[in-house]
C-alpha cells in the first residue's frame, strides 16, 4: 500500500514537473506566435461611426491559454524557490521597469475606468506585462537556442507555405483553426496592387495584413542564414528558399527593406566573425549556397520595382491617407502631450470631417511612434523607447565586449527591424500578433546575457 502511495505521488511528480510544463508551454507558444486561433465577442461599444471596429472587440486568442499557464507556472517556480537570490537585481530592475506601466496608464487613463474600450486594451496591456516579467525572472539556462532556432524556422515554414499557396490560388487555403482569413477574389478590402491591368490579392495568411507577416519571416530568415552557411545544415536551404519566395509574393515594399537590411547584416557577420569558416564552406560545393543568396536578391528587385510602380500609378490614396493620418495623430499629441488620449481612443479622435474624408477607412495611424505617443502621452513614450533602446545596446554591447554569437546578433537585428518597421505601420501596437511578438522578442532581448 505504502509503496503504491510512494509510486503514485512519484508518478504525479514527473507528469506535473512545474519546470517542463513551463518550458513546454512556452516553446509551444513561440511556435503558435505567427497564428491566431481566436473568439471575437460583439459588445455595442465597438461600433464606431457605423462600422464595427475590429480594435474594440473583446477577443480570446488559444495563446492566451498558453500565456495564462507559462505565468503561473512561472510563478509557481519562483515561489518554491523561495528566495529573492534567484533571480538577480539587473533583472529586478528590469522587471519592475515593465510592471511601472500598470500604474501608470491607470493614473493617465483613471477616467475611463469604466469604459469597455479601455478595459479590454488594459487587460490585454496587463497580460502581456505579466508574461514579459515572467520571461524576464527565468534562470539563465531557461534559454535553449537551439530548440529556439527550430521552432522559429518551423513556425516560419509553415506560414511563407500558406502565403505561396494563397498566392497561387488568389484565395485562401481553409486553415481556420490557423487563424486565417477567408477570403477570394469576390471579397472587398484586401490589400492588392494592380499588374498589367490585374488587381492581385496580396497574400495575408494568418495575419492581418501582409506587412507583419514580411517583418516576421524576414527576421526568421536571418536564424537560417547562419544555419545554413556556419553550421552547414542544409535542410535549412529549403526553409530559406521558401521563406525568401514568401516575402517576394507578399509585394510588401517595407518587407523587401527589411529583408535586405537582415540580408546585409548577417552577410556583414559572416564575412568578418566567422570569415575562417565562411571561406572553407565556399571552398566546398556549398559555394551553391552563395549562388543562391544572388538568384534570390535578383528575384526580389524586380518585384520591388513592380510594387513600387503599382504605388505611383495607382495608390496615391494609400499615401493620402497615411498622411491624413499622420496630421490627426500630431493634432492629439499637441492637444495632451503629457498624458494622451487615452488607450485604445486614438479613433476617438476623429472628426465628422475626418470621417468624411477617410470614408470607410477607419484605422489607427500607420506610425507605431505616433500611435503610442498620441494614445500614452510623453511619461509612458520615454519609458517605452528607454527599455526598446536598452535592449538594443545591452546586446550590442554584450557582442562587442563578450561572445559574437548569432543568437545575439539576431536579437539585434530584431531590434533594428522592429524601429524601422515602426516607422511604417501600427501593427505592434494595435494587433495581438504585434503584441505578441515585442512582447516575446524584448523578452529575450534583455533575458540572454550568455
Amino acid at each position: 500500500m505504502i509503496t503504491n502511495y510512494l509510486y503514485l505521488k512519484k508518478w504525479i511528480k514527473k507528469i506535473f514537473n512545474v519546470e517542463k510544463i513551463k518550458t513546454l508551454t512556452f516553446y509551444i507558444l513561440l511556435f503558435l506566435i505567427p497564428f491566431k486561433t481566436s473568439k471575437h465577442f460583439f459588445i455595442s461599444e465597438s461600433i464606431l461611426n457605423g462600422k464595427i471596429i475590429d480594435y474594440f472587440l473583446p477577443t480570446i486568442y488559444i495563446q492566451d491559454f498558453l500565456i495564462i499557464i507559462f505565468i503561473l507556472f512561472s510563478l509557481i517556480s519562483f515561489l518554491k524557490k523561495r528566495n529573492s537570490k534567484v533571480i538577480s537585481k539587473y533583472q529586478k530592475i528590469i522587471s519592475l521597469m515593465f510592471l511601472l506601466f500598470i500604474p501608470l496608464l491607470l493614473f493617465f487613463n483613471h477616467q475611463y475606468l469604466k469604459d469597455k474600450i479601455f478595459i479590454i486594451k488594459y487587460l490585454r496591456v496587463i497580460e502581456y506585462i505579466f508574461l514579459i516579467v515572467s520571461i524576464l525572472i527565468q534562470k539563465k539556462n531557461f534559454l535553449d537556442v537551439k530548440k529556439i532556432t527550430i521552432i522559429f524556422s518551423l513556425s516560419s515554414l509553415l506560414i511563407s507555405l500558406i502565403v505561396i499557396g494563397e498566392f497561387i490560388l488568389q484565395q485562401s487555403l481553409g486553415f481556420k483553426f490557423l487563424g486565417e482569413w477567408d477570403f477570394n477574389s469576390n471579397t472587398s478590402g484586401l490589400a492588392t496592387f494592380y499588374l498589367n491591368g490585374f488587381n492581385i490579392i496580396r497574400p495575408g495568411a494568418t495575419f492581418p495584413h501582409p506587412n507583419i507577416i514580411a517583418f516576421y519571416v524576414s527576421l526568421i530568415s536571418s536564424l537560417n542564414i547562419y544555419l545554413l552557411f556556419i553550421k552547414r545544415q542544409k535542410r535549412y536551404l529549403f526553409i530559406f528558399l521558401i521563406n525568401t519566395l514568401a516575402i517576394a509574393l507578399l509585394f510588401s515594399k517595407i518587407g523587401y527593406l527589411l529583408f535586405f537590411i537582415n540580408i546585409i547584416i548577417s552577410s556583414i557577420y559572416l564575412s568578418f566573425i566567422h570569415r575562417d569558416k565562411l571561406e572553407t564552406r565556399l571552398k566546398s560545393k556549398n559555394k551553391l549556397f552563395a549562388v543562391f543568396i544572388i538568384i534570390i536578391i535578383l528575384m526580389i528587385s524586380p518585384l520591388f520595382i513592380i510594387r513600387t510602380n503599382s504605388l505611383l500609378l495607382s495608390d496615391y490614396s494609400s499615401l493620402e491617407r497615411r498622411y491624413f493620418l499622420n496630421e490627426i495623430a500630431i493634432r492629439s499629441i499637441e492637444k495632451n502631450i503629457i498624458k494622451g488620449v487615452g488607450l485604445n481612443r486614438f479613433l476617438f479622435q476623429f472628426n465628422s470631417d475626418d470621417f468624411s474624408n477617410l470614408y470607410s477607412f477607419v484605422q489607427p495611424v500607420h506610425n507605431f511612434y505616433l500611435l503610442f505617443l498620441s494614445e500614452n502621452g510623453i511619461i509612458v513614450f520615454i519609458l517605452f523607447l528607454f527599455i526598446l533602446l536598452f535592449g538594443l545596446f545591452l546586446q550590442i554591447d554584450l557582442f562587442i565586449d563578450k561572445e559574437k554569437n548569432f543568437f545575439r546578433l539576431f536579437l539585434i537585428i530584431f531590434c533594428i527591424l522592429f524601429i524601422i518597421a515602426s516607422f511604417w505601420d501600427h501593427y505592434f501596437y494595435s494587433l495581438f500578433q504585434g503584441n505578441l511578438i515585442f512582447s516575446v522578442f524584448i523578452s529575450l532581448s534583455l533575458l540572454y546575457r550568455e
